[in-house]
């Protein structure tokens, strides 16, 4: 009896990890680039609100992102 009791309390253990560390890109799906993107993109968002960039050069790389080209130099 113990034994199953056990058992259960691993498996209640086991399941609220997996959902707690759970990974919302493969969940949600990946995004173009195999699910890469999407931490570069959360910097680039940063960036932006940080005043580190401006709006066109945020679309800009953010552009550059998504599709794969080379984005604009820094500056």
């Amino acid at each position: 009896m113990m034994l199953i009791s056990l058992a259960a309390i691993g498996l209640i253990v086991w399941a609220v990890v997996a959902l707690v560390r759970r990974d919302p890109d493969r969940v949600a799906g990946a995004s173009a680039a195999g699910g890469e993107t999407s931490g570069a993109e959360d910097v680039l968002a940063l960036r932006l609100a940080n005043g580190e960039i401006d709006v066109a050069d945020y679309e800009a790389r953010l552009t550059a992102l998504r599709t794969g080209s080379s984005p604009p130099p820094m500056l």
